[in-house]
């Protein structure tokens, strides 16, 4: 069985109805969807044109996965896989066969905290590769090492100017409808 976007999204709406149903159990969570009118995003056209390559991605089949890797040999970029990593004091952002849509909901939304909307009217897919200097206020605590991350260079593009620069993509500040969901009521759970 090749896994496609179409049948993870049906997991993944399926996996939502059992927890809304355990959170009504449990919690007695009643909720109701609004849309309200909040501060968005918008992703378009920068000036220039725009700097992305259609995708050479491989799709992976669970049911005839790839052999084993030999040693030193490169993993394949697979369809549908977004990564966010960092490389020195930079924020790397690794895309293969995805579509605009997948780049604002799956992963500039939520390094923005908040919804990014498409704009560009681009269609297809692409591999994407962008890098950024993180805000001095991002800046990352130590990690479980307890040794300091490298200091963050202020001197490097902002995802903003990343964007423009590497991808000519603009990502701009707007407001727009966004879905939000409102607790009508919930409750303090019962002992075991």
């Amino acid at each position: 069985m090749q896994v496609t976007r179409e049948s993870l999204d049906k997991s993944i709406a399926e996996m939502y109805v059992m927890l809304q149903a355990l959170l009504d159990d449990r919690f007695k969570l009643k909720l109701h969807r609004e849309t309200r009118e909040l501060p968005v995003f918008e992703l378009t056209l920068a000036k220039g044109g725009v700097n992305l390559h259609e995708t050479r991605c491989t799709s992976y089949d669970p049911a005839n996965p790839p052999p084993e890797l030999a040693p030193g040999q490169r993993r394949p970029d697979f369809c549908g896989n977004i990564n966010v990593g960092r490389k020195g004091t930079s924020v790397t952002l690794d895309a293969a066969g995805v579509t605009i849509k997948d780049l604002t909901e799956r992963a500039l939304a939520n390094m923005m905290g908040r919804t990014v909307v498409d704009k560009t009217g681009l269609t297809g897919k692409f591999d994407i590769h962008v890098e950024w200097t993180p805000s001095l206020q991002a800046a990352p605590s130590p990690d479980d090492s307890g040794r300091p991350l490298p200091a963050v260079d202020a001197s490097g593009p902002t995802i903003f100017s990343a964007l423009q620069e590497q991808l000519g993509l603009k990502l701009e500040a707007g407001k727009g409808s966004v879905e939000v969901l409102v607790i009508d009521h919930v409750e303090k759970p019962d002992k075991n």
